[in-house]
């Protein structure tokens, strides 16, 4: 995988920066669940952050933007989404 393991947020004052698996495990569960686009998505993540830290290792303790997920999502290729997608499934079979 490339050496995108995180993505800095430039749009907000405090320069975040949000960890890549967590942040997509909290886009796909949006999108699953109707929350189809960026806004849509950040407004998924802003009614369950709560349960989102609680369910996500390493989760952000903040906001997110729409701006912010489009930029995370125009990084993100293809192989590097496999490579996420596999080490979550090992993961998981290992539980």
């Amino acid at each position: 995988m490339s050496e995108l393991t995180e993505a800095k947020d430039s749009g907000s004052p405090e320069n975040i920066r949000y960890p890549l698996a967590p942040t997509l495990f909290a886009i796909m569960p949006a999108w699953l669940c109707g929350f189809d686009s960026a806004g849509k998505a950040e407004l998924f993540w802003d009614i369950n952050l709560e349960n989102l830290k609680k369910l996500i290792p390493n989760f952000p303790d903040h906001r997110i933007s729409c701006d912010t997920i489009n930029r995370i999502l125009s990084l993100i290729t293809a192989d590097d989404l496999k490579d996420i997608l596999s080490r979550f499934s090992r993961v998981l079979t290992e539980q």
